[in-house]
């Protein structure tokens, strides 16, 4: 993200950059992997492509800052190839009936109609009969 500073995250060096303010450090739910570990190895080529799945942070006011949810290992694999993990941030809205009443669904048609979807429902029925 630019010019922004980057401010290690303890020993294990995880940065988080929010635009350009500096930003304490997001507390993890788990210690960082090490850059050669292989699932780190495995998502670096992501992260060297640009399709490197963000990581998911949450803005927790009782800690006053971050806390990383998901993408362990997939921060550790951009910060290795020298680039910033790409971010989802979890937030709450405002007025939940506010977004509610203003969200949009979208729909296609189903070519085929009603007897396509009922074929495509039984056919997942049968490959996960548990759900």
């Amino acid at each position: 993200m630019g010019s922004a500073r980057r401010e290690p995250l303890g020993p294990d060096g995880l940065v988080l950059e929010v635009g350009n303010r500096p930003e304490p450090p997001p507390s993890r739910l788990r210690p960082l992997s090490a850059e050669d570990a292989p699932r780190v190895r495995a998502h670096r080529t992501h992260a060297r492509d640009g399709t490197l799945a963000p990581v998911l942070l949450w803005r927790v006011t009782a800690l006053d800052g971050w806390l990383l949810l998901d993408g362990h290992d997939r921060a550790v694999a951009a910060l290795a190839e020298g680039r910033t993990p790409p971010c989802v941030v979890l937030t709450r809205v405002p007025d939940e009936e506010d977004w509610r009443r203003e969200a949009r669904t979208r729909s296609w048609p189903l070519p085929g109609g009603v007897s396509a979807w009922e074929a495509l429902a039984a056919a997942a029925m049968f490959q996960f009969p548990g759900d």
